[in-house]
């Protein structure tokens, strides 16, 4: 008996101390303060991958801070049956997190076929969208698969959405939505998003929206390899159709089931003040330290609406960064061509060098492709493949510099074709073969806006006419002076003739003429977009490490050359003034300025004190497309930032 009640007692004590075990695991830590900031942490597509050791290392950066939440967006292990909500809170404390509350919310991803939840997230129809979580400072919306991948589910799933976001207990919260699947994603297996961008776009009109996304992992990334964040007034193409700006900010949530070719596994931190959200990357190893913004700060604005983007033009060019002014992105490459500087090179080697890209077209519709070439003697080949069945082609052959132009049809039922480039191995010149500019458009003509030519010469402005002045009027002859009496008062003795029967015309109005207006007057336009950062990195060009965030950029000195870039189109024989705001503690920074007059010129200026830099040039006898760049070179004594408040360019008074 004694022994019974023994054993009793010892179960009911293990039971107690197990409880209170939990209750620690679901707190802050004794001695540990809570912060005013709010921490979130997500991340997507981990395949099976744990995230412990990811999130050992925001632990070890949060030092003590606690966590609100934790989200995955997709793509766990492939069988979702093994995998629950509460086996992700059991990874979040043995990973050593502070966790102030056991939240955390998992999305569909494509990849995972079946399974239920506990917390009734992951359902077997797919359709698990809706408000999941909310808190103080924060709510957390979760669209599922199939209403991002369906077009009629999204246009029901967006409207619940709008419904279920006006209830003015989230007024003030930050609201993060999260999806597996992107909104520019270029798989063809979003339909809905158009439909989601329009829905969103109208929630952040009254409150801080952060859309945090999966699926395309390193690769695949919005506009290059190097962006993941693109912040309020910036701007997307969702699933390739007419860009549109944003009022939210528009983040990937971070690739787990990495490796050393796939950024090696991060999940992206979030934290919240009052006044800013601020996004880190982690990966197991520390922060992450790649080329996107990994320490990137924008302002609360608790609602926004970004400034529209210019008129889309109806036949435009259906080649994506045919500039090649983003880089590779878009096009897919093979031997040693090479894409920098906003051109194409392929030369002729012991490798077939090629390029092409992958366009939606029209069946039975008639396209015209062009490009520009500059070559010594190498020939190379542009055209298009596909266009009417698998082994159709047309294309021109240049062996000199010049246009190439390439007018086809397509065929019945064709939907997409391959534009291409490539210069032949083993050719007789080994020149390099440098191709920019590839238009694509509907029609047998490259618009204007495509294919811009010098303006015409405005007509010289009509001359006022100058009224004609009257004839002299006929003067009738006067009458004869009649005598007068000698001795008279000078009195004539007779009336002088009426004056009014003489007429005296008014005089014409002279016309006005026009001041001339003063010189110091004229307030020239700014012709770089976003020049001062006020968008993230929207239309720029980085290398190396370089870093964009809202209002300035950072350039170092390492192993790689930092480069922050734009090209813009200016007038033939006028002169321009670019002015660059910069801070540096000693490393050098240059301003440059190339292309100016011909395709190889440059002018640039160095700097290693902080301050204002500008250089003023006049452009060549022909309308070019210019670069406006800043530059920090590598493996330079002094590695600290120089940081880029803004660049400017106008017409020199």
């Amino acid at each position: 008996m004694r022994k019974r009640v023994f054993s009793v007692l010892l179960t009911i004590v293990l039971l107690l101390t197990m409880a209170f075990s939990v209750s620690a695991d679901v707190s802050t830590p004794s001695g540990q303060q809570m912060t005013e900031n709010t921490h979130l942490v997500f991340g997507s597509d981990r395949h099976g991958t744990s995230i412990t050791p990811i999130l050992s290392s925001v632990a070890a950066a949060l030092n003590g801070e606690a966590v609100d939440f934790v989200g995955l967006a997709g793509d766990m292990p492939h069988n979702v049956d093994s995998y629950r909500t509460s086996t992700l809170v059991r990874e979040i404390r043995s990973a050593g997190v502070a966790y102030s509350q056991s939240v955390a919310g998992q999305s569909y991803g494509n990849h995972d076929s079946n399974g239920t939840d506990d917390a009734g997230i992951m359902l077997p129809d797919r359709r698990s969208s809706g408000l999941y979580y909310t808190d103080t400072d924060f709510a957390v919306y979760i669209i599922g698969e199939n209403d991002m991948k369906d077009a009629v589910a999204a246009e029901r799933t967006s409207a619940e959405f709008l419904s279920a976001i006006t209830n003015s207990a989230l007024d003030g919260k930050v609201l993060f939505v999260m999806s597996h699947l992107p909104l520019h994603d270029r798989r063809n297996d979003n339909n809905g998003a158009p439909i989601w961008t329009t829905a969103l776009n109208q929630a952040a009109v009254d409150r801080e929206l952060v859309f945090l996304w999966g699926h395309n992992h390193s690769v695949e990334s919005y506009k290059d390899t190097d962006v993941f964040l693109v912040p309020k007034g910036g701007s997307i193409r969702p699933e390739d159709s007419i860009p549109t700006a944003l009022n939210f900010t528009y983040m990937n949530a971070g690739y787990i089931g990495g490796s050393e070719t796939q950024r090696n596994g991060y999940m992206t931190l979030i934290t919240v003040t009052e006044d800013t959200l601020q996004f880190r990357g982690f990966t197991a190893s520390g922060p992450y330290t790649g080329n996107w913004n990994t320490d990137c700060s924008i302002p609360r604005t608790n609602g926004y609406v970004a400034e529209p983007l210019p008129e889309y033009p109806e036949n435009s060019n259906l080649i994506v960064n045919g500039s090649f002014s983003d880089g590779a992105y878009a096009w897919e490459t093979s031997g040693g061509t090479v894409i920098a500087d906003g051109t194409a090179q392929l030369a002729s080697g012991s490798n077939t060098d090629s390029l092409k890209q992958l366009i939606d077209v029209e069946p039975e519709t008639t396209y015209t492709l062009q490009a520009e070439v500059i070559s010594g003697g190498t020939e190379v080949t542009i055209g298009v493949k596909k266009l009417a069945g698998r082994y159709t082609s047309e294309y021109t052959a240049c062996t000199a510099s010049g246009t190439a132009v390439v007018t086809f049809t397509t065929g019945s039922g064709v939907e997409s074709v391959e534009v291409f480039a490539e210069v032949l191995r083993y050719q007789s010149t080994s020149d390099t073969v440098i191709l920019d500019n590839f238009v694509l458009v509907k029609g047998t003509e490259i618009p204007d806006s495509e294919n811009p030519k010098e303006p015409d010469a405005p007509d010289e402005p009509d001359t006022p006419d100058v009224p004609v002045t009257p004839d002299e009027p006929n003067i009738p002859d006067q009458p004869d002076t009649p005598e007068t009496d000698a001795g008279s008062d000078g009195d004539s003795g007779s009336e002088t003739p009426d004056s009014g029967n003489i007429p005296n015309p008014e005089e014409p109005d002279t016309p006005e003429v026009p001041d001339t207006p003063d010189e110091s007057q004229v307030i020239s336009a700014e012709l770089l977009l976003n020049n001062r950062f006020a968008a993230g990195a929207d239309y720029w060009e980085k290398s190396g490490s370089t870093r964009i965030c809202t209002g300035y950029a950072l350039l170092s000195s390492g192993k790689d050359t930092d480069t922050l870039k734009q090209y813009v189109d200016l007038e033939a024989n006028t002169t321009y003034t670019v002015t660059a705001d910069f801070l540096t503690e000693g490393a050098e920074i240059q301003l440059m300025v190339g292309g100016y007059d011909g395709k190889y010129s440059s002018i640039s200026e160095t700097y290693t004190t902080s301050g204002q830099g500008s250089i003023t040039f006049t452009t060549g006898t022909h309308k070019a497309q210019i670069k406006i760049a800043m530059q920090v070179l590598r493996y330079q004594t002094d590695t600290s930032d120089c940081t880029v408040y803004g660049l400017s360019l106008v017409k020199a008074a």
